[in-house]
């Protein structure tokens, strides 16, 4: 791939602040990512669960506000690399990889020439009660024939899965600051 940029990806767990709901109820981690591809300016949203074992909500807009993401929607004002800003509810929060400098999650992005993607690690109450949706029942956000498409997220899967990725995430092998 030519130009491949990456910017971090940090897969640690994250307690966030995130939609101010009852103290009390307990939490999940997620992942959501933004898939943006720059010719067209077309965009997907996937929302998984921690593992990316199954997808809860998905969205061919810069914003995901369907089933139970309705009353608290996740919505994306990002450049054409994917830098900007991803916003729960009624929270916005900058595309940052340290939690402190982001408002309280953690994201990360992968961009080329072609397409961008963002990918936060963020927290849902399980009041939400999150289900697993039919893939097959899921739209195809952009054509099957995109010519050159990168496919970063087959990358970003290869990242967050991978056993390198296991031992960062549980603190077993050190990250190099740059």
């Amino acid at each position: 791939m030519k130009g491949l940029h990456i910017v971090l990806f940090t897969a640690a767990a994250v307690a966030s602040p995130l939609l101010e709901v009852e103290q009390a109820a307990s939490n999940e981690e997620h992942q959501v990512t933004l898939q943006l591809i720059k010719d067209t300016n077309e965009v997907s949203i996937s929302a998984w669960n921690n593992e990316r074992s199954a997808l809860v909500g998905h969205s061919c807009s810069k914003v995901l506000a369907t089933g139970a993401f309705q009353s608290h929607p996740i919505s994306f004002e990002v450049d054409l690399n994917g830098a900007g800003n991803v916003t729960i509810g009624d929270r916005s929060y900058l595309v940052h990889g340290e939690p402190d400098k982001s408002g309280g999650i953690s994201c990360g992005r992968i961009h080329s020439q072609v397409e961008a993607l963002v990918n936060c690690h963020i927290t849902l109450p399980t009041s939400r009660k999150l289900r697993s949706l039919n893939k097959r029942d899921i739209d195809q956000c952009f054509p099957v024939s995109t010519p050159d498409l990168d496919n970063l997220s087959c990358y970003l899967n290869f990242l967050l899965l991978s056993p390198l990725s296991l031992l960062l995430q549980e603190g077993l092998l050190p990250l190099a600051k740059f």
